[in-house]
This record gives structure tokens, C-alpha cells and sequence, in this order.
């Protein structure tokens, strides 16, 4: 389970639960996905294949937009790695 501002993100193959909730897919991507207002909704992470085995040499993103500064990741049993720079830094803002 993630936690994002308050936001419950969990792993789960679910798709037909909160379709409208599970980001929007990136065009020309086979599993990156977009999240939007998380902390105004619960959002849902799922990654591909899940409670099975990662597919082999996949990797998925997923962007979580927020309009804080910054946002508080909670994680319970589970490991997975976050890359990221502040939004000022990635569009070059000042």
C-alpha cells in the first residue's frame, strides 16, 4: 500500500474497480500511466502482472501530478524505487 498526500495507491489486479481512478495511459506506452489530483481521490496503482511475477525487461512509470511542492510517499510491504526531481527542475521553470 502507497500513500500520497493522504491518498490511498495500492498494487492490485483490479482494473474494473474506479476505471476513472487508475490513471490515464500514456500514449505509445505499454503500462505508464498519468495521475492526476490524487490528493482531491484515491488513486490506484496497478503494475503489470500483478500478484505474478514482473514481466521481464518492462519498465513502467508512473507520473503522480500534484499542485503541492511536495507530497509525503507512505509504503507498507511492498519495495519499489522512486526517481524524481522538483517540478521546477524538470520544465525548466524559475
Amino acid at each position: 500500500m502507497l500513500v500520497v498526500d493522504g491518498s490511498l495507491l495500492r498494487y492490485g489486479q483490479h482494473p474494473e474497480l474506479y476505471p476513472n481512478r487508475r490513471g490515464e495511459v500514456v500514449q505509445g506506452s505499454y503500462c505508464e500511466r498519468e495521475y492526476r489530483d490524487c490528493r482531491l481521490q484515491t488513486c490506484y496503482v496497478q503494475s503489470p502482472a500483478y500478484p505474478g511475477l514482473y514481466p521481464r525487461a518492462l519498465n513502467c512509470r508512473y507520473k503522480l501530478h500534484t499542485r503541492q511542492p511536495y507530497i509525503k510517499l507512505y509504503l507498507q510491504n511492498e519495495q519499489f524505487a522512486v526517481d524524481g526531481q522538483r517540478r521546477l527542475e524538470i520544465v525548466g521553470e524559475k
